[in-house]
């Protein structure tokens, strides 16, 4: 079950670049949900269904879907937490998940994101300096301070 659920994650990751993004969310939905699966597949895999929830969420545009895109915005953000809170010592997810968990509250708005976005972009800078990940939360928090 273990390489089964390391080549799921896998697979779903190569879904997400093609834009199968349903697709890649089932596929990670069922390793999240495995009790067996080691630290390291379950970050991956908090991570892939983030991202697969954030991309679909920036695709609903229409005024109909916004209800649905925040929460799907929210869902992506607590999967993210999930790596940044739960897996801390999974370094290869972490600074990718703080990131976008910070995205996430940029995204949704309301009272205190901009607080938490600021406070999540710093922790990148500061945890996984001198990283891309760390250039593009500097970018991001400079954007939102103007």
């Amino acid at each position: 079950p273990t390489v089964s659920n390391f080549a799921d994650v896998a697979q779903a990751e190569s879904m997400l670049v093609r834009g199968e993004l349903k697709k890649a969310e089932a596929l990670v939905r069922k390793v999240v949900a495995d009790p067996n699966a080691p630290d390291s597949t379950l970050a991956a895999a908090w991570t892939t269904l983030g991202d697969s929830l954030f991309k679909q969420s920036e695709a609903m545009t229409a005024p109909d879907q916004k209800d649905e895109a925040v929460a799907m915005m929210k869902e992506a953000l607590l999967a993210y937490m999930r790596v940044v809170v739960g897996f801390r010592f999974e370094y290869a997810y972490v600074a990718k998940a703080a990131f976008y968990a910070g995205r996430c509250f940029q995204e949704i708005g309301g009272a205190g994101a901009a607080d938490n976005s600021t406070r999540l972009f710093r922790y990148v800078r500061s945890r996984f300096r001198g990283t891309s990940w760390a250039n593009n939360a500097r970018d991001f928090d400079a954007r939102n301070n103007k």
